[in-house]
């Protein structure tokens, strides 16, 4: 049997022995990793090999306790999440919309940092803010996100950062174009002169 055919095969097995609401951490980490493998077979073997798509996998663990739950992503890291005290919470973790949130400012954020790094600019502090309005009425959806890019650094060119952001958010960044898909996104961003040491 082919690596590609042992890893897909195991892949199948894995699939179908998930858990209907708890998917172990170790578990998500090893689909993860045949994934990246299979992945890698792909390109180095050519386009021709067709790819399935690149699947995520997340979990929320409910803490026994109000409407507070673990959350654990395929990647192995963990987080808290709760309800707001008016929905019955107690606000002692993430908000689950929160976290599309803060999501999309990472998702946005770790392109244009890369793409400034690639022209060689000098960077030293870098900051994604983002806002979203949500509807009124229920399932209260997004319906209008606000990003703004604060770049701090030595001689920063604007333009550079201009090109950094239309080609996060037309190109690479995931939550971008899921979360464009509902809500209205606008963006805006500025340059600040680092302060010289000393």
């Amino acid at each position: 049997m082919s690596e590609r055919a042992a890893l897909e095969r195991e892949l199948a097995e894995l699939n179908a022995s998930l858990p209907a609401h708890s998917i172990p951490p170790a578990l998500m980490r090893r689909i993860d990793e045949i994934e990246e493998a299979l992945a890698a077979l792909h390109t180095s073997q050519g386009a021709a090999i067709p790819m399935s798509k690149k699947v995520n996998h997340a979990s929320a663990t409910w803490k026994a306790d109000g409407l507070k739950f673990e959350g654990a992503a395929g990647s192995g890291f963990t987080l808290d999440m709760d309800g707001a005290p008016e929905a019955g919470g107690e606000g002692a973790g993430f908000r689950p919309m929160e976290m599309l949130l803060v999501g999309l400012a990472g998702c946005t954020g770790m392109d244009v940092i890369s793409i400034l790094q690639k022209k060689r600019q000098d960077v030293t502090g870098f900051a994604v803010n983002v806002k979203g309005t949500r509807a009124d009425d229920h399932p209260r959806a997004y319906t209008d996100i606000e990003i703004e890019y604060v770049v701090t650094g030595h001689g920063v060119d604007l333009k550079a950062v201009a090109r950094a952001v239309e080609l996060s958010e037309t190109k690479y960044c995931g939550a971008t174009a899921t979360l464009g898909g509902i809500a209205h996104i606008t963006s805006t961003y500025a340059v600040k002169e680092a302060e010289e040491a000393g």
